[in-house]
C-alpha cells in the first residue's frame, strides 16, 4: 500500500519511470506488481474533477491527474475535515521543533 498526504508529483513520476540498468522493470509495471492500494487524501477527488481547486492537488494538478489516470491498482481517496486536522504532516511537525520528525510520528502513534 502507498499513502499520500500531499501532491502526487513524485507518484507521478514513479509511474513515467522507464525500465532501465538499475531499475528492471518501469514505474507503473512496478507499482503493478508490488502495490495493492493506493490511499490518497484528497477526499474531493474524483467527485469534483477540478484538482486545481483543492488542497494537496492545487500545485501541481497536471501531476494530479496522470498520477490518478495511470495508476494501475485501485485508489482510495480519503481525508478532509477532522481526519485531516489529525495527521501531523509538513509544517505541524516542522514547527514542533523536534530534529527527528518521522521519529517524533512513529513514537506518537504507539
Amino acid at each position: 500500500m502507498i499513502v499520500t498526504v500531499g501532491d502526487l508529483t513524485n507518484v507521478r513520476y514513479l509511474l513515467e519511470s522507464p525500465a532501465d540498468e538499475h531499475r528492471l522493470l518501469a514505474g507503473a509495471d512496478l507499482v503493478r506488481q508490488k502495490v495493492q492500494r493506493w490511499v490518497c487524501m484528497g477526499s474531493r477527488y474524483p467527485a469534483d474533477r477540478d484538482p486545481g481547486r483543492w488542497g494537496n492537488f492545487k500545485l501541481e494538478p497536471e501531476s494530479t491527474l496522470k498520477a490518478i489516470e495511470g495508476w494501475p491498482t485501485p485508489i482510495v481517496f480519503t481525508g478532509g475535515g477532522a481526519f485531516a486536522e489529525s495527521i501531523a504532516t509538513g509544517r505541524r511537525l516542522a514547527d514542533d521543533g523536534r530534529s527527528d520528525q518521522l521519529q517524533h510520528v512513529l513514537l506518537s502513534r504507539r
